[in-house]
């Protein structure tokens, strides 16, 4: 009976690879010793991560059960069904672990962003979510999406560490507002016009969320200090 390894895949798309350890117990004398424990740790961590209920004797039972070729004790369509079930529970538990480490960062930054309008009235909230205030007014009409703007900035996360900037360090950035701009600093700029200065306060979900970027860490707050100098179309 020829069965496909769909929950393996599942495991390695949950997991990535970890990287040998020797417990105090264990020795890796040669290669193959670590290739096989990697893919046992790597299976072990995926099965954790799955958030399922199993017996660990009746998994080992099964693999060694398997890899001697024996008949295996259910068909074909009950193992297909039983693993699309399995997946489908990875699935909701996955969505409900991200809705609930979504709500836990928008309670941190709510209060964190609640501390700081107390203790700053110039400090405004926006309707879009985020937190501004002007450091410098500009004149003429309000940036456009869809038209590029000419700007300096500098970032840093909710505490004060610097992320990046451009002054000192290149040119000010031209870039189209919109497109792979994210989101709190596009609807930051279409508040500002020419030769004004804002701080942004962004939360998370309008910055970088739950994945993050190369220096930012998922539900990451962020502070943009921006200096708007043109733009056009």
């Amino acid at each position: 009976m020829q069965k496909t390894i769909t929950i393996l895949t599942t495991a390695a798309l949950v997991m990535l690879l970890s990287s040998c350890k020797n417990s105090d117990n264990v020795k890796l004398t040669t290669s193959v010793d670590s290739v096989s424990w990697a893919l046992g740790e790597n299976t072990a961590l995926g099965l954790k991560q799955m958030g399922i209920t199993y017996d660990e004797d009746m998994v080992l039972r099964a693999f060694k059960h398997t890899m001697k070729g024996k008949e295996q004790p259910m068909d074909d369509a009950t193992y297909q069904r039983i693993l699309a079930n399995i997946a489908l529970s990875m699935q909701e538990n996955y969505m409900a672990k991200m809705k609930e480490q979504n709500a836990n960062a928008a309670a941190q930054e709510a209060a964190a962003f609640k501390e700081l309008t107390d203790k700053d009235p110039d400090i405004k909230k926006a309707d879009a979510g985020y937190y501004y205030k002007v450091l410098k007014a500009g004149k003429g009409p309000n940036v456009k999406e869809g038209e590029v703007a000419v700007f300096d900035y500098k970032g840093f996360k909710l505490d004060g560490t610097p992320i990046d900037q451009t002054y000192g360090v290149r040119d000010p950035i031209s870039h189209l507002v919109g497109g792979s701009m994210f989101e709190g600093l596009r609807l930051g700029l279409t508040q500002m016009n020419a030769g004004s200065i804002y701080r942004f306060y962004i939360p998370s979900a309008l910055a970088f969320g739950a994945k993050g970027s190369e220096n930012i860490p998922p539900y990451t707050a962020l502070i943009y200090e921006v200096e708007l100098h043109s733009f056009h179309e």
